[in-house]
């Protein structure tokens, strides 16, 4: 009986630190500022945002080969932001010629009202954002008093601060 115990309690902690490993990766996934979230469509920001967005900037850009692949570029991804700077919010979109765009970062500053599902929001302080994202916490890239990352730089959430304030929230997934 006491092995049987023992086996069980490691079963029941290996899997409560894959599951907590698991909501890590998936932040970006279960991450939402305002009702967007990180691969929405074109409709879901026409729903998201009260505000109408106009086209700003817009690029092309490939993604590289393994090495050993003779052909250089895959296929090319278009890119184009959305943005209201009255607003507070810019929303940057991507996708494949002939495909509809989707959501691959949203930005938001003052004055947006938008909140992070833990309820950050423009102006909540540095200590509300670490004690919300505390699991996520990205102390590798971490600028105390300037910026926390939630994830990573190229798959997260970052959070910029001024006065020990929220001033900016980006979420992102690099597209390739």
């Amino acid at each position: 009986m006491p092995g049987q115990t023992l086996a069980a309690i490691v079963v029941t902690t290996i899997c409560a630190c894959s599951s907590h490993a698991q909501e890590g990766l998936d932040l970006v996934a279960r991450e939402r500022i305002g009702n967007l979230r990180i691969g929405g469509s074109e409709a879901d920001v026409k729903k998201g945002v009260e505000c109408p967005l106009k086209s700003g900037d817009a690029w092309k850009s490939a993604t590289l080969r393994p090495a050993g692949d003779r052909r250089l570029f895959g296929p090319a991804k278009y890119h184009e932001e959305w943005e209201n700077v009255p607003c507070g919010i810019k929303v940057g979109m991507a996708g494949k010629a002939g495909s509809p765009f989707s959501i691959e970062s949203i930005a938001v500053f003052a004055p947006s009202t938008l909140s992070t599902t833990k309820g950050i929001r423009i102006g909540s302080t540095e200590q509300d954002v670490m004690k919300a994202y505390a699991a996520d916490w990205n102390k590798q890239v971490d600028e105390a008093g300037k910026a926390f990352v939630a994830g990573s730089v190229d798959r997260g959430l970052i959070f910029y601060f001024e006065n020990g304030r929220v001033i900016r929230i980006l979420l992102r997934a690099k597209v390739d």
